[in-house]
């Protein structure tokens, strides 16, 4: 099997069962990073930051795995921005992944290291 085919088969598989399609995780992943930096990040970035970091592993030293995380990520992007995924709602409609601006004040606290939970 090549390398795309592998990252083909990751993408679609046991991955998407264990954490939810790349949408809803990246999604997820963007709003903590936005928090902990105060810069708002997009689902996008989370697949391209994933990448830059297989291409850094890749340049130090050169697996396959490396190769197949590359097309994994790249597939992902290709998920988010082509293909319906479907982000579940509460029933006052908002995202299951909002998160209130106390919690956001929080977390930003405890990732700073100026609050202790």
């Amino acid at each position: 099997m090549n390398i795309l085919e592998e990252a083909n088969e990751i993408t679609k598989g046991a991955r998407q069962e264990s954490y939810g399609g790349p949408e809803l995780n990246f999604t997820l992943v963007a709003k903590y990073w936005s928090v902990w930096r105060g810069v708002n990040f997009t689902p996008q970035d989370v697949g391209m930051f994933n990448i830059l970091q297989k291409i850094a592993r890749e340049q130090y030293s050169q697996k396959r795995d490396n190769l197949v995380d590359i097309a994994g990520y790249a597939r992902t992007l290709e998920m988010i921005n082509y293909e319906e995924d479907e982000i579940p709602q509460r029933e006052n409609n908002t995202s299951i992944y909002d998160i209130p601006k106390e919690a956001n004040d929080t977390l930003r606290a405890v990732l700073w290291g100026r609050k202790k939970v």
